[in-house]
């Protein structure tokens, strides 16, 4: 297919396996040949590709899973990222947890990739005052599903609705599975009213930021620098995430939001705490745009201009 998108097209390319990185980016490698630039995102796509100005992405560590453990550990499940590194000139990380981790692999391959997170666009996530003393609103504003902490979440607030009548959960985001569906569901169900689920558009989800107190972004596994972070930094918002991935390069604990692990318990504790205390959290709201700020839509476009430039 091709498909018009403002001024560029986008050009679809069939391939017979397409959850296997090598075989798509064998299919890709002839279509690129006369480009000017690529830019590979994920870097995975670059692992077979012979173009001289490759610029390759990592958006996160993909292979980090709970399923993970040392006696099932192999080097295939990252093979396509390392070689993706090694054919692009650089490589844009959008956190230090792959820089890191890469150094522990290969030192000289880390050298190659560059740190830039991503941003927040404060034209339409803007700083909304708000009344912290009233019935507490909790958003989890991302894709509903195991990875992005939804099992952790509804867990947690089984607890918490129960013995907080003052307290609402919103959930805004897609559900892939039949088995997501029927827990949200279920949770929905006990709680009616104060559970409210709803797919929201990206050019919408602001609106719902303006009325959050806490937003929760509660990964299990396999995270980079979160956007929705991002958003509800720079919206007033009281922040409680998961130590994973990037996320602990956004929110410094008990500064502009609390890192906890990726645990029921953990997060019921933390939006206990807030609740109890106002004070804390109106000031880790305060904390986190004042974060944000450094994270502007001008300072990324700022750092990607000096990339290009450096490539081309």
């Amino acid at each position: 297919f091709i498909n018009p998108y403002g001024n560029f097209a986008i050009e679809g390319i069939p391939v017979s396996r397409p959850e296997d990185f090598r075989a798509v980016s064998t299919r890709l490698d002839p279509e690129c040949r006369n480009a000017h630039l690529v830019v590979a995102s994920p870097v995975d796509l670059a692992c077979q590709f012979s173009h001289p100005r490759i610029i390759g992405i990592n958006h996160g560590i993909h292979w980090d899973h709970r399923f993970n453990r040392r006696y099932n550990y192999s080097t295939r499940k990252f093979a396509a990222a390392a070689q993706g590194v090694t054919n692009s000139l650089l490589t844009v990380a959008v956190d230090t947890n792959f820089i890191n981790w890469l150094r522990t692999v290969d030192y000289e391959l880390a050298r190659r990739v560059r740190y830039v997170p991503n941003y927040v666009d404060h034209s339409i996530f803007q700083f909304t005052t708000k009344d912290f003393s009233s019935e507490l609103v909790c958003l989890y504003p991302r894709r509903l599903y195991e990875a992005r902490g939804l099992y952790i979440t509804g867990a947690a607030f089984h607890s918490l609705l129960a013995r907080y009548h003052d307290l609402k959960l919103v959930l805004a985001g897609q559900i892939d599975s039949e088995a997501d569906r029927n827990l949200l569901e279920a949770l929905c169900r006990s709680f009616p009213g104060r559970v409210v689920w709803q797919e929201c558009p990206p050019d919408a989800i602001h609106r719902l930021y303006r009325e959050a107190h806490i937003v929760l972004i509660p990964t299990a596994y396999s995270e980079g620098t979160s956007l929705a972070c991002l958003e509800a930094m720079a919206s007033n918002c009281g922040i409680i995430a998961t130590n994973v991935g990037g996320l602990p390069n956004l929110v410094l604990h008990e500064f502009n939001g609390l890192l906890i692990g990726p645990e029921p318990g953990e997060l019921c504790l933390a939006i206990e705490r807030l609740y109890r205390d106002r004070q804390l959290l109106e000031q880790l709201a305060r904390n986190a745009y004042q974060v944000s700020l450094r994270f502007s839509k001008s300072l990324w476009e700022q750092r990607w201009l000096q990339l290009l430039e450096d490539v081309i």
